[in-house]
């Protein structure tokens, strides 16, 4: 690409790894650092003024982008996808879904909860059984 006159080269170290559709193994950070830096190297050899960003597998998170940042040299930044537009979306639905299950939880008693209804309902308990109605056996 460097050769070709590109002013920008991702260094792009595979699949996204985390979150729920991430892919399920990659390289390490190390693995990826090193990487992105042949890579930075291999393009700067040909276009000394390319800018490099780093991109894809275990780079994922805001500490994940700092790491790679801070053991290569000549590395501009990072290029955000789905660490920015899917992993986020991901945390933030998760997230509410677990407020909205808490409205749910109701103590029994003996310590243990209960998913119950509005109305006291049992509806499904923790570990997956059907529990009684209130007020029924």
């Amino acid at each position: 690409m460097a050769e070709a006159g590109a002013d920008v080269l991702v260094a792009h170290v595979g699949l996204t790894t985390k979150g729920s559709v991430g892919a399920k193994s990659a390289m390490t950070l190390d693995q990826a650092a090193e990487l992105v830096q042949k890579i930075a190297d291999a393009g700067k050899s040909v276009k000394p003024a390319v800018l490099i960003i780093c991109h894809g597998g275990p780079v994922a998170e805001p500490e994940d982008a700092a790491y790679i940042l801070q053991h290569t040299r000549g590395v501009h930044g990072f290029f955000g996808a789905s660490s920015i537009e899917r992993l986020p979306t991901e945390i933030a639905i998760r997230s509410q879904v677990e407020r909205f299950k808490q409205i749910l939880l109701r103590e029994t008693g003996d310590g243990k909860l209960l998913d119950t209804g509005p109305n006291g309902e049992a509806i499904v308990s923790r570990d997956g059984r059907k529990t009684p109605t209130k007020g029924r056996p």
